[in-house]
């Protein structure tokens, strides 16, 4: 299993060769927030294949944006609120990225949990 669709490849080369620094122009790595090839690199040092340690650490955010989210409902109103809110978010448009390789689940969900 080889991801190169989108930025999974982008975060392959994260995890593997570091961030690389290129010419002026060209395409380059350096645009990518290391919070989540970080934690992919962490899952793939226990033997877990970056491919796969990609989509665990992926996976892994959306459910912790879905227990952020309904958290957040709860806590301004109650279960039933926290439930449609994560309902809401899951056939919002765009709302499938969170089932790929891409960094933005970690991100959503540092932003509804508490700190």
């Amino acid at each position: 299993m080889e991801p190169r669709r989108f930025d999974a490849g982008w975060y392959l080369t994260i995890i593997q060769d570091g961030y690389q620094a290129t010419e002026p122009g060209a395409r380059s790595n350096l645009a990518f927030f290391p919070l989540f090839p970080t934690l992919v690199g962490m899952v793939s040092s226990v033997g877990i294949p970056p491919p796969v340690a990609l989509l665990v650490v992926a996976w892994c955010g959306s459910l912790a944006a879905v227990a952020g989210i309904w958290a957040l409902g709860r806590e301004v109103a109650d279960g039933r609120v926290g439930m449609w809110m994560v309902l809401l978010w899951a056939v919002a448009p765009r709302a499938h990225a969170g089932d790929g390789v891409l960094g933005g689940t970690v991100h959503r969900a540092r932003g509804v949990l508490p700190a």
